[in-house]
Formats: C-alpha cells, structure tokens, sequence
C-alpha cells in the first residue's frame, strides 16, 4: 500500500502546504488545502464566527440572493446569519444599495 490509495491528511499534503506557503512567503503550517470551495468556506466560517464570551453571537451580513450554503454555515459556526437585500438603485448616486435591515 502506498500513498496513493489513501485519504490526504485534513490539512492537505504537507508538502504541497509547504509549496504554497513558499509561494506566498508564509509558513506551511499556515495553510490549509481543501478539496472545494464549500470546504474553504465552512474552514473559514468556523474560523471566524462564533458565539462570543458573553454569550452574544456574531452577525454575519450576507447579500441577497444568497448561495444557499452561506446560512446554514453561519449558524453551524455559532453565528446568526442576516441577509441584506440588494437591489438596483436607478435614482441613486451608485448603482447597488443596501436597504436597511436586522436590529438597529
């Protein structure tokens, strides 16, 4: 049995993790490799959001339409996902608006 028949390590490949982190003049045990982009974005959401020490959770803004694997991920990550509807603003300065929503 070799390498090949067999899952990589949840990181990735060290060595590859060691060429990427060459490549972009971090450490190798700085990057992960995943095997999609729904990974990348569940390793970060869990990375980045959560409830915090006093109980509160964080707010995540999220364009809407949204992709449908963005709320479910917040909230897996301990946060409350709050979709922000985008329309387009023929009167305005810009051409997209956030309309306002969520809790003041």
């Amino acid at each position: 049995m070799g390498t090949l028949d067999q899952y990589s390590p949840p990181a990735g490949l060290p060595a590859l993790r060691d060429a990427i982190g060459a490549d972009l003049g971090v450490d190798g045990v700085d990057v992960i490799v995943t095997c999609g982009a729904t990974e990348a974005l569940n390793v970060l959401a869990l990375a980045l959001y959560g409830p915090r020490d006093d109980g509160s959770r964080d707010e995540v803004l999220m364009l809407e339409p949204v992709f449908d694997v963005y709320l479910p991920q917040a909230r897996l990550a301990g946060a409350t996902p709050v979709t922000v509807p985008m329309t387009l603003d023929l009167a305005g300065a810009g051409p997209w608006t956030w309309r306002r929503c969520g809790p003041p």
